[in-house]
Order: structure tokens, then sequence, then C-alpha cells
């Protein structure tokens, strides 16, 4: 029995995307059995029910365990507003991912995949994560992520802009370093996307809080700070990319 994953993933009308996302996942490299999928889905208005669903029929019998919890909060339409989004869409975001932590902390053994539902990850993205992410190593590493990129695609697929916002501790941008298959990890000020944690992070009181600055759209800031006041570190990881998809 190999050390143990639980990817949880919050998810809400993504109908558009989410097919990349899933199958993103069931071709992962890492052992399936040791992987444990949860979904929390609410107030859809689109078929991301019924594709999750589908998914879990398909794939019953290929990893150690699924799950699919939906909710009726009363969440209403995002209306991409910034005042519409601070009072009605961020405060529910924030209680969600905390429950998706949560039920991450109390299922699994080892670790915690935090994948949001517009993130498409490599085949290998468990398996690298899991080598790196080790709180006994000389650099402690609790907590890594893959590096978060926008990838924006035209009509035939091609490559036409590529962005991503993560800086390293020495104020380089992650994107600008030139990766040699060494260097495993970088220390960064904060991470933003997927995120993949030692469980016992969340005794330190890792939680998910949405950011009073109505034109901010991060809310890791809270939480890392809090870990880093522990004496954790916060660690990007060059070698897993994932493409954050362009939602409609």
């Amino acid at each position: 029995m190999g050390r143990e994953v639980a990817v949880v993933m919050p998810v809400r009308n993504r109908e558009t995307v989410l097919p990349q996302v899933l199958d993103a996942i069931e071709r992962q490299t890492y052992d399936h059995d040791d992987i444990i999928l949860y979904f929390l889905t609410h107030d859809n208005y689109d078929r991301t029910l019924h594709i999750l669903s589908r998914f879990m029929e398909r794939n019953a019998m290929n990893f150690a365990s699924i799950s699919i919890e939906t909710m009726d909060l009363g969440t209403p339409p995002d209306k991409r507003d910034a005042e519409h989004r601070q009072r009605h869409i961020r405060p529910t975001m924030a209680w969600v991912f905390n429950r998706c932590l949560m039920w991450g902390f109390n299922h699994s053994r080892d670790f915690i995949f935090f994948l949001p539902s517009d993130h498409v990850i490599p085949d290998d993205a468990i398996e690298k994560l899991v080598m790196v992410c080790n709180p006994k190593s000389r650099r402690r590493v609790h907590v890594v992520a893959p590096l978060d990129m926008t990838i924006e695609r035209n009509d035939d697929g091609d490559v036409v802009d590529i962005r991503t916002n993560v800086w390293s501790e020495r104020g380089v941008n992650v994107r600008d370093v030139k990766w040699d298959g060494k260097q495993k990890v970088l220390e960064a000020p904060y991470v933003t996307g997927p995120i993949f944690y030692h469980k016992d992070v969340i005794l330190f009181g890792a939680r998910f809080r949405a950011d009073e600055n109505e034109d901010s759209t991060f809310f890791e800031f809270d939480y890392i700070d809090k870990i880093k006041s522990h004496g954790l570190r916060v660690y990007v990881c060059p070698g897993v990319v994932s493409e954050h998809l362009l939602c409609s």
C-alpha cells in the first residue's frame, strides 16, 4: 500500500471544461488504488452533476473510492462583477473550499490535493508531487503547488499567450526559471490554483478565507500566511505545469 492522496474538488457550473479536467485525473500514472476522489458540487444550472455522475459510473472500480456530495446553498449565478462576487460568491466559495480540505483531512492517510475544477494537470502530476512533498526532507516540504499557468489558444488549438502570477522568493517569475530536471521545487511567497498538501498542514490552521479586497481574486493569501506563521514553507514545482482553462 502506497501513500494515499485525496483529490478534492469543488465544482459548480463547469460543463464546458469539466470533461478535460476529469480526463486528466483518469490518466494519472500514480497508482489509482492510492487515490481517493471527492467532488463537492452545488447550485448548478448546467450539466455538471451529470458529467460527474457519468465519470463516477465509468471509474467505480478504477480508484480507491469516488464520492460526490451535492448541496443547495442558494448561491446566485456568478455575474463576474466585483461587488456581486464579494457579497454573494466568495463567502460561499471559501466555505466550500474549506469543506473540501476537511474532507481530505478526515479521509486521507497522507496527502490532500486541492484541485480547482478548471485546471488540467499533466499525467504524472500526482506522481511527481508525492515525490517532492516530504515534511521530513531537508527543505521540510509541507505545501507544494504545480506551476499555475493560463494558456490561451486560438480556434486551431495553437498557443497564443501564456500567463502566470507566481514569483519565487528571489523575485524571479517562475515561468522564466529554466527547468533542468534537477531543481524540484522553488520557495514561493504564495501559490495559486491547485495545491498539494501533507495532511498535517490542516492542523496548523490552513483554511480559505474570502478576501476583503474586492479587487483581489486570491483566497490563498490568508491560509498561506497562517501556514508560514508556524514556520512551514510553501513551494512551487516548475516540473508540473497546471493549465488553467478559460471558462466561458
